[in-house]
């Protein structure tokens, strides 16, 4: 996998090329006119020791801090999966990704320097530069291969002297760190730390505050980060979960005032906080939920596999997942199976919500997931 940086990507963006291209995805000539309008006769000055320059005109990007800036980005970059052949690419705003799949090193490497020129050619297309300083590559494997793991040789396609992209064991993409192995221990790791910290400022401040104010602290300092994606990483390592469980069970203690021998299992049921494994259950429901009913986006229902009935019986549940036939643990603990394991645990009257509110009203009273210490 190939993880692009953009040089200035907002600030590059060509006046004349955003232009044509709004017309091309189907926009009309009025709403263009307001966006050529908006872009063209601005300019800008330069101060430096109390001397400023004679104004320039902006030929490219947008206002600093305007909301449209990452709009017409996304607009701007939406055609780049079309020079690709051979590989996936993922857009989110200026963060790009390719991924390559193939069942040998040698395969990917050189299909992925081949996308990498493509890739590099249209951004020369379209005026933007890659930061190859800031662009790594990562080689993702199950555990069985990990003694097997070789180096990615990915050049610089403007480069003939041999220059390379560094392949990282680690990378923070879209704020979940990604390791080859796909363990997510250095994401958990890293969500351990913010919280020890944020639970020593609640200790320092616990004696002034009352209980209900600081679970309220705890719900806004301290559980979005176990909440995060937490579906993603629920297929990592056990031990690193475990450290997390007891994160929130420290920090749960100091909401109730109590040392460490008091009972964990008393802080949740007072406090009415769910263990993080029952809670990432649920969430794994609601979101099988939304896949099921077509609310999420289409490139997300992609990934999963599921299966209608051809006639509606009473004995059966609308819909389902069809989970894959994996032959390693690593495969098998995605994510499609397990939406399958706990969305099959629910009852058919849970699947059949009339709406996502109702089903998440449901899940928050549902107490058939049981903590597995």
């Amino acid at each position: 996998m190939l993880f692009l940086d953009l040089s200035k990507a907002f600030d590059t963006v060509d006046h004349e090329i955003i232009l044509l291209k709004l017309r091309h995805l189907g926009l009309k000539m009025s709403a263009v006119s307001w966006f050529q309008s908006y872009l063209s006769g601005r300019k800008q000055s330069t101060c430096r020791g109390g001397c400023l320059s004679s104004p320039k005109q902006v030929n490219s990007g947008g206002p600093q801090g305007s909301i449209l800036g990452p709009l017409l980005f996304i607009c701007y970059i939406n055609d780049l999966p079309n020079c690709l052949s051979s590989s996936d690419s993922f857009l989110y705003a200026d963060d790009t990704a390719i991924l390559v799949k193939g069942k040998c090193v040698e395969s990917i490497e050189q299909t992925l320097n081949d996308e990498f020129k493509r890739v590099d050619k249209w951004f020369s297309c379209n005026k933007l530069s890659v930061n190859t300083s800031k662009t790594k590559s990562m080689l993702f494997s199950s555990n069985r291969f990990r003694d097997k793991d070789k180096n990615l040789i990915i050049e610089e396609p403007r480069h003939s002297t041999g220059l390379s992209i560094e392949q990282v064991p680690n990378y923070k993409y879209l704020g979940v760190w990604l390791d080859p192995h796909l363990t997510f221990e250095a994401h958990m790791n890293a969500i351990c730390r913010k919280v020890k910290s944020r639970t020593y400022i609640l200790r320092r401040m616990r004696s002034y505050i009352s209980e209900n104010l600081a679970l309220d602290l705890y719900h806004s300092l301290i559980a979005p980060h176990y909440l995060y994606a937490d579906i993603v990483y629920d297929g990592g390592t056990k031990t690193a979960k475990h450290n997390l469980q007891i994160s929130q069970n420290n920090a749960l203690r100091v909401v109730k005032n109590v040392d460490q021998r008091y009972s964990a299992t008393a802080l949740h049921t007072q406090l009415k906080v769910d263990w993080l494994d029952v809670g990432r259950q649920k969430r794994c429901c609601t979101e099988s939920y939304k896949i099921l009913h077509n609310l999420t986006p289409e490139i997300m229902r992609k990934q999963f596999k599921t299966n209608e009935p051809l006639r509606n019986l009473r004995s059966q549940s609308d819909l389902n997942f069809t989970p894959h036939c994996n032959r390693t643990v690593f495969a098998d603990n995605n994510l499609g199976n397990r939406c399958h394991k706990y969305w099959s645990s629910l009852s058919p009257d849970m699947h059949k919500s009339s709406s996502l509110n109702v089903f998440k009203t449901s899940m928050r009273n549902y107490g058939g997931f049981q903590h597995v210490a």
